[in-house]
């Protein structure tokens, strides 16, 4: 009895040891829905969401499914404009050197033609003079303006009659920069006119209107300088006002020509031309000429492309030109053999540090030999160049900041005038002075020689003073007197002409 009841509970226990391994090995079944989950999530990088009751929400399956397609179809449409864009410009770089023309056996007219309104305005108030090259003895023309052609606060064209002159007047000398010309300096004419100096502006050899030379570098440009005065019958010493990397050209001239000059001024002034310093747009001309460099600045400068350029300097500049003048600056580095010329007066330059060493060791950077004046843009001043003047030429007469995004001489064309005229008057106030001309008193010189008494006959002969001639007849006849008096005076380069009869 105890045995059978001790085997009945011993089998009981085993039946339940049994149930509970059975138990242990079969998974339930939220432990399914983790594992599930888990598994979801690690197959996937993307979030997932899940049921209460293990299952992937359908919702998240279809907001993923989109997602690779719209991807692709956007890189697919970038890669079709940036390849559109790429064989436009190989297209237009192998035009470009495969097509180069004579310039010189083209018809000028045809540039004229193109020009932009501003630009062709300038080009009309100036005048090409034949300059001898004493270096070779060839003679080269120069695009030169002394007259004011604006109008005050318009932006209408127009030639004006001005009172200075070369020879009375004291006279200030522009230099522009390698991306520029004397259209640069055009808004500067009226107010030095004013004042009672005479401005000249020139577009550099190998620039703008102006021929080129067989050696178009900074130093071959600086020793033509003296030449052009001389073209320009200017006999004395000028004063000189220099832009961008015209400062190196007015550095140079100094340095060969010291008796030349009155005073120099410095406008955001390059003074180092070492390479690896010159900003990209400099820089470019350095690289391949037919393949790289003239393509690239052909098709920079190229008319369709003024709108684009005009946007681009409008948003990202915020420059305050109009689209004209804007192009006039474009144009005038394409106009005729331009751009070959702008790459060549940079290759062909001394772009080592030995030529800033020479400039910033010598005589005008470290004493006061000649007056020096400087003017820095605020656009500049921040700049390399900026700070490495201010660091290099010490003891300035002058040294001003002048408020300009861009472009002094475009936003502020008034700011050197006032400096140049305090200079000029602190040398000598009688300077300035406008030149008296003192008119002979020509009254008792009239002659009448005709004096016929009876029945002679008399010829009278009225005088003339200057470059005029009078002439004079008077017939008398018994005791009548003929009696003429014809005068005129000529003075300077005018011719008078004074007839009168007398009868």
């Amino acid at each position: 009895m105890d045995n059978s009841n001790t085997n009945t509970t011993s089998n009981k226990k085993n039946k339940d040891v049994v149930k509970q391994q059975q138990e242990d090995d079969t998974p339930t079944k939220s432990s399914t829905t983790t594992s599930m989950k888990k598994r979801i999530i690690k197959d996937d990088d993307d979030e997932i969401t899940t049921t209460p009751s293990g299952t992937v929400s359908s919702q998240s399956i279809e907001s993923k499914k989109p997602k690779q397609p719209q991807q692709t179809t956007n890189n697919a449409g970038c890669i079709r404009v940036f390849g559109l864009l790429l064989v436009t410009l190989i297209t237009f770089v192998l035009w470009s050197s495969f097509n180069q023309v004579d310039y010189k056996k083209m018809d000028s007219s045809m540039f004229i033609k193109e020009m932009p309104a501003p630009l062709l305005s300038h080009f009309q108030a100036g005048d090409l003079i034949p300059v001898f090259d004493r270096s070779t003895g060839n003679t080269f023309n120069v695009f030169m303006i002394q007259n004011t052609y604006i109008k005050d606060d318009q932006n209408a064209h127009l030639t004006l009659a001005t009172s200075t002159n070369i020879q009375d007047n004291e006279i200030v000398l522009f230099i522009h920069g390698q991306a520029t010309t004397s259209f640069v300096f055009r808004r500067e004419l009226q107010y030095y006119q004013k004042e009672n100096i005479q401005p000249i502006l020139i577009d550099l050899p190998c620039f703008g209107f102006s021929d080129s030379l067989d050696d178009c570098s900074y130093n071959n440009i600086a020793k033509r300088i003296p030449d052009i005065m001389d073209a320009l019958q200017i006999k004395k010493p000028v004063h000189l006002v220099s832009y961008d990397t015209g400062a190196v050209i007015a550095s140079k001239l100094y340095l060969s020509f010291p008796n030349r000059l009155k005073s120099i001024s410095f406008a955001d002034p390059y003074i180092d031309m070492t390479k690896e310093r010159l900003p990209f747009y400099y820089k470019v001309a350095t690289y391949n000429k037919q393949f790289i460099s003239g393509p690239l600045i052909r098709f920079i400068t190229a008319p369709f492309m003024s709108w684009i350029r005009y946007l681009y300097v409008s948003n990202v500049y915020k420059y305050e030109i109009s689209r004209e003048e804007l192009d006039s600056y474009f144009y005038s580095i394409r106009y005729k053999n331009n751009v070959n010329n702008y790459i060549d007066t940079l290759v062909q330059s001394d772009l080592t540090y030995s030529q800033t060493y020479q400039i910033t060791n010598s005589k005008l950077s470290i004493s006061k030999a000649i007056p020096r004046l400087v003017f820095i843009s605020t656009f500049l001043l921040p700049s390399y160049q900026s700070q490495f003047f201010q660091t290099k030429f010490q003891d300035l007469e002058t040294q001003s900041m002048v408020e300009s995004k861009y472009s002094l001489f475009e936003q502020s064309p008034n700011t050197l005038t006032s400096a140049l005229v305090m200079l000029i008057d602190e040398t000598d106030p009688n300077l300035r002075k406008k030149k008296e001309v003192i008119l002979e008193d020509h009254q008792d010189h009239d002659h009448d020689h005709g004096h016929d008494h009876g029945h002679d006959h008399g010829h009278d002969h009225g005088h003339s003073h200057g470059h005029s001639h009078a002439h004079s007849h008077g017939h008398s006849h018994g005791h009548g007197h003929g009696h003429s008096h014809g005068h005129d005076h000529g003075h300077g380069n005018q011719y008078g002409m004074g007839h009168n009869y007398g009868l």
